[in-house]
């Protein structure tokens, strides 16, 4: 067996688990507003029980509706959420898997907005990252006693519903991290004041949720070892507390990291090392006999592996890996690795989920779609000529070819990726080639005839007789009317990305859109100065606040950038440019370098010719040449493709 440490059966407490993989608690939006599982959530889940998980942790699941953070976020506050619950729990274990909810309570990182209610806290110490600024309520101590009963009660209704492991959620920076960290407990009464003081809270919750569900029933609690906050937790101020926790009956520790107020390491992007969390785990870890799982990034059975044999965890958890790929176990298992479809840290989840989207995978369009994606295969096989070798095209070939229809894929270049093999030279973007490496592997394996270095064109597509042509041909940069732009031959981002690699110059990036922005530091990390324009005030207003957040961050701090926002590029020469910012206008010199990001065009034309000609009955156009957008839309497309051909 391939990978045996990970696949052996491991014991948490009282629950025997068929593997040492666990999918930790990861948001969803799939609830109703009311926090009811849903048949979407059910049939997400099944899926992953399906693919060999040994222990699906759901969602931070809110104890009572002044806790709750996310609008369709899973609840357990009443006893009406406990039928759906049971369904689902007996949905996971039909498939092998065993099944745990993390139970919270969001404190001050939520507001009125999603509760209805003034937020409270043990202090009042606003989150930055609350937008409202709305003021918080310093608990009561009556009140910090109710709430221990909520916890319990929701425990309580867990066990009714059938759930084989509880989790309490004390990391991310929730109301029980709240009262553990000095950075956000003021307090001086018996719940503040000391370390011994602010532990008291999640011990009494402990405690009296293993008094409530008896022995029969894991108790798991997470943490983040590090909050990464002047003043705030290291993993050296968590020992106590984690030998306080296994004395208390505590079964499994998850070690997490980050708070709202240092957002970038509770859902980490690809700044940060794969398996990262192992190292602030060590002295936790060291610091007990119970089991310990980690997270980070962790997206290949090799670390995983690795992580296990050399004793510096006892679980993985993989959350966004498992939303990559359902399958990633057993394909892992059977040492199919080639097959899995990695998660690449895109940040897509991350993003649809803080502006309470449902949230769902760049690479993999079927999560939390499960019932859509269905895909017999066909009675009626069909001749499906595609043109393109993107994203959009691949995914069209492998899914049309899944469902049995003989496809015939044209790419002019000679290499398959399209502009996806740019999107990956940035810093930090190495992994982004994965989206297309994936999709190269299946059409192969699935016995797709690709014509590469081969332009499609009516004839050569007439000769073929096809019964569907899937137009796929992508989209070109835009070349803003900036007089001069055409004379001094300015490159495109797309261009400078696709390249060999530049040597160090003075460059001028006109547009800051994503692409414009990794250009910019792609240029930097090879010794150029870099002029960034922006005609608006912000940098990436085309992507996500969580895929857009870390480069915003390291282009600010970046010396060798120089950002200038609400600027225009009036006219430009062979070595000069002039900008305008504000009413003050600027000519700029030495420039060895001008470089255009200012969005892109649809490539329609053979789709036209298609459609005009009649020569098709059936023309499909989809990505980028329908319109101009992002990878998740090309890949999403073309996988749906394959199901109404």
């Amino acid at each position: 067996m391939a990978f045996p440490k990970l696949f052996e059966p491991a014991k948490i407490g009282p629950l025997t688990v068929r593997n040492r993989l666990i999918m930790p608690g990861m948001e969803r939006n799939y609830a109703t507003l009311k926090g009811e599982v849903t048949q979407r959530y059910i049939d997400y889940l099944v899926e992953r029980a399906k693919g060999g998980v040994g222990l699906i942790i759901i969602e931070s699941t809110y104890v009572d509706p002044s806790g709750k953070v996310r609008l369709g976020q899973l609840g357990i506050w009443n006893d009406d959420l406990i039928s759906g619950m049971r369904r689902l729990a007996d949905a996971i274990h039909a498939y092998g898997a065993k099944i745990g909810t993390q139970i919270t309570h969001a404190g001050r990182q939520t507001s009125s907005r999603f509760t209805g209610m003034q937020p409270i806290a043990p202090s009042v110490v606003p989150c930055p990252r609350v937008p409202e600024g709305e003021p918080l309520r310093e608990m009561t101590v009556e009140e910090i006693k109710s709430y221990i009963r909520k916890f319990v009660a929701a425990a309580r209704r867990l066990k009714e519903a059938g759930f084989d492991l509880i989790e309490i959620h004390g990391a991310h920076g929730y109301l029980i991290n709240q009262f553990v960290s000095p950075y956000t407990n003021r307090r001086t009464d018996e719940y503040g004041g000391t370390a011994e003081k602010r532990m008291r809270f999640p011990l009494e919750i402990v405690n009296a949720v293993r008094e409530e569900v008896g022995p029969d029933i894991a108790i798991s609690y997470r943490l983040s070892a590090h909050e990464f906050v002047d003043g705030g937790l290291t993993p050296q101020d968590l020992v106590p507390l984690v030998k306080k926790l296994e004395e208390a009956g505590v079964d499994i520790v998850g070690v997490s990291a980050g708070i709202y107020d240092s957002v970038v390491w509770t859902t980490p992007s690809a700044e940060c090392k794969p398996g990262y969390y192992v190292e602030l785990a060590a002295p936790i870890k060291a610091a007990l006999k119970i089991p310990v799982y980690v997270a980070c990034r962790i997206n290949t059975p090799d670390l995983a592996e690795q992580i296990l044999q050399e004793g510096k965890a006892d679980f993985i958890a993989m959350a966004r890996a498992l939303h990559a790929d359902p399958h990633f176990p057993l394909k892992a298992q059977k040492g199919e690795v080639e097959d899995i479809r990695r998660c690449v840290t895109c940040m897509h989840c991350s993003d649809l989920l803080s502006s309470n989207q449902l949230v769902s995978c760049l690479v993999n369009p079927a999560a939390g779609r499960e019932r859509l994606f269905m895909r017999p295969t066909t009675e009626q096989p069909r001749r499906v000529v595609v043109v393109g070798g993107g994203p959009a095209g691949l995914a069209a070939a492998r899914s049309c070819s899944l469902r049995g229809h003989k496809v015939i894929l044209f790419e002019k270049e000679r290499k398959l990726g399209g502009q996806i093999l740019c999107a990956s030279r940035p810093p930090y973007k190495n992994e982004f080639a994965e989206v297309v490496d994936y999709l190269i592997r299946q059409v192969n394996k699935l016995g797709v005839e690709i014509r590469l270095g081969e332009e499609a064109n009516l004839e050569k597509i007439a000769a073929l007789s096809p019964d569907d042509v899937v137009i796929a041909t992508g989209s070109r940069p835009y070349l803003p009317p900036i007089p001069g732009l055409e004379a001094v031959r300015a490159r495109t981002a797309l261009e400078v990305l696709s390249e060999e690699t530049p040597g160090p110059t003075k460059a001028l990036v006109i547009g800051g859109g994503m692409t414009g922005c990794e250009t910019a530091e792609f240029l930097a990390e090879h010794g150029s100065q870099v002029i960034l324009v922006e005609i608006t005030d912000a940098l990436a207003r085309d992507a996500g606040g969580r895929s857009s957040y870390p480069i915003k961050q390291r282009l600010a701090k970046n010396k060798n950038i120089d950002i200038r926002l609400n600027t225009i590029v009036v006219e430009v020469g062979d070595s000069w440019a002039i900008l305008q910012s504000m009413g003050t206008r600027e000519r700029v010199e030495g420039l060895g370098l001008i470089v255009v990001s200012a969005g892109m065009i649809s490539n329609r034309a053979l789709a036209d010719q298609l459609i005009n000609s009649g020569l098709v009955a059936r023309v499909h156009v989809i990505g980028d040449s329908e319109r101009p957008r992002k990878a998740v839309d090309a890949i999403y497309e073309g996988e749906m493709l394959g199901l109404i051909i």
